[in-house]
Parts: structure tokens; sequence; C-alpha cells
């Protein structure tokens, strides 16, 4: 790791990022190191409301790096040494006009990985209703059904004591 940072550090002592892939790994890997301050000359303004300081310790390492003009995407997954698994999600960047640095658009980033949690919640939840209706039809209704079948035979008896009663 410290190997990394200082070849980090040479790298960006020695020339302006203008590659996506490299502005995406300093900036992840100045979060997991807790530096926000170098984070944000990695990212656009603002981006540091949003930084999350549950990334310590993570590793980064990135994947296919898209360009478009003046926006790219680069895959990007980070794991933890404590974590068995790693998460696997999209960097968003931006070329900056004047600069033609590139810098990551760390809000839509994590608007992505949102609606990715959110998907798999929601495909989660979608699985976890399907299991539940089968449980439902195979256990409870045949027991709810035995139980009304009980209630109407006491409700119909308990009906026929009243009217004798009444009639009687």
């Amino acid at each position: 790791m410290v190997g990394l940072f200082c070849l980090l550090c040479l790298l960006s002592s020695c020339r302006k990022e203008t590659d996506p892939n490299d502005v995406t790994i300093l900036f992840w890997t100045a979060l997991a190191e807790n530096r926000p301050d170098e984070a944000k000359q990695y990212s656009v303004p603002d981006s540091e409301l949003f930084f999350d300081k549950k990334l310590r310790n993570a590793y980064v390492q990135t994947g296919k790096v898209e360009i478009n003009y003046d926006q790219a995407t680069v895959e990007t997954f980070i794991s933890r040494q404590s974590a068995a698994s790693g998460s696997s999600f999209t960097t968003y960047l931006i070329r900056v006009q004047k600069s033609d640095l590139w810098k990551v658009d760390y809000k839509r980033t994590l608007d992505n990985i949102d609606d990715k949690k959110f998907k798999d919640l929601f495909s989660t939840l979608h699985k976890l209703g399907k299991e539940a209706k089968t449980h439902a039809k195979e256990k409870l209704f045949p027991a709810v059904k035995d139980k009304t079948k009980i209630l109407w035979e006491s409700v119909k008896n308990w009906f026929k004591k009243q009217t004798k009663k009444l009639l009687g």
C-alpha cells in the first residue's frame, strides 16, 4: 500500500492527471486513506459534501474506461481487507474545459451506486414476495381455511342456540 501511495505521489507531482483511469485511482485512494482535501482536487466542486468515511482501508482497481468527448466512465472495483468480496460500480468523470483535466463527478457516481443498490434491493424484495406467496399458498391458506371453517361452525351453532332461546 505504501509503495502504491509513493508511486501515485510521484506520478501526481510530475504531471497533471489527464487520464480518467489515473484520476479515478487517485481519487478513490485519497478517500480510502482519509485524505479528503486531496480527493477534492480530483473531483468536481462540492463533491466533498458527499464524501463517505466508510471507505477506509480500501483497495482500488479499475477496469474498462469509456471516453465520450468531455465525459468518461471508469469501471471501478473497491475491496477491503476485512470483507470477503468487494463492490463493483461505475465512476463518472467530466473533463474540465479550460484545464483539460478530468474530475470525478462524485454525486453522479453515488447516484449510480444507489440506483444499483436500490434495484438489487427491489429484486431481493420481489424474490422474498414470491417466496412468501408460495409459503402462504402451501402452509398459511390451508390453516386459515381450517380455522375459518371451525369459526363458521361455531357462529352457526351460536345462532341456532340464540334462535331456540328466542322461539322456545
